[in-house]
């Protein structure tokens, strides 16, 4: 399989609109048609994880990895899905129309696992600090410097950050709101 390769692509879209006028069917409260021109938009999509090719050797961060474990592209990331909902309401303004909309993408907000790191398969293990190599890189850290504890930690608490900081997962949840002018 080519490494953009997604077996199961499963799309839904949901859209529910109030007409206006004699065609509005909503509550009214006060005399008002409230919901008049609103509409609400549901789109959801689940997707198979992509192929990537496992490795065997976990190298320190910037060095990659060695070796390939099984075929090329052998392996899959796991199923990832995402839900967006966009509100609308469209406002008449003389001969055109101003159309007010929130849009909420990743509306669950779903930690979706969009990459991984080739040996382990996980989005925040690379493999290293446990790998020979990784304990090793430690150990010299601890016999090298004074202060043995204090660089020791540094080194893996920024180890760690930069593990956290890296591509794994998708976007959080993001709200816009915004405007539009039909005419």
């Amino acid at each position: 399989p080519l490494s953009y390769d997604e077996r199961h692509n499963i799309n839904m879209v949901i859209d529910y609109r109030y007409g206006s006028g004699k065609q509005y069917n909503g509550p009214r409260w006060f005399g008002v048609n409230v919901f008049e021109r609103t509409g609400v938009n549901v789109q959801s999509s689940i997707v198979s994880g992509r192929p990537y090719s496992q490795r065997t050797t976990a190298l320190e961060i910037g060095e990659g990895s060695n070796g390939f474990e099984g075929a090329i592209n052998g392996s899959r990331r796991p199923w990832r899905n995402n839900v967006d909902v966009r509100i609308d309401k469209n406002f008449k303004v003389g001969p055109t129309f101003l159309n007010v909309y929130l849009t909420v993408q990743n509306a669950l907000n779903t930690r979706n696992v969009i990459g991984v790191f080739p040996v382990t398969g996980s989005p925040t293990d690379d493999g290293f600090l446990s790998s020979l190599q990784g304990t090793s890189a430690i150990q010299n850290i601890s016999e090298t410097r004074e202060g043995i504890a204090a660089n020791e930690l540094a080194y893996l608490d920024s180890y760690d950050w930069r593990i956290t900081q890296s591509f794994g997962f998708s976007l959080p949840r993001r709200i816009r709101l915004g405007l539009l002018f039909d005419f």
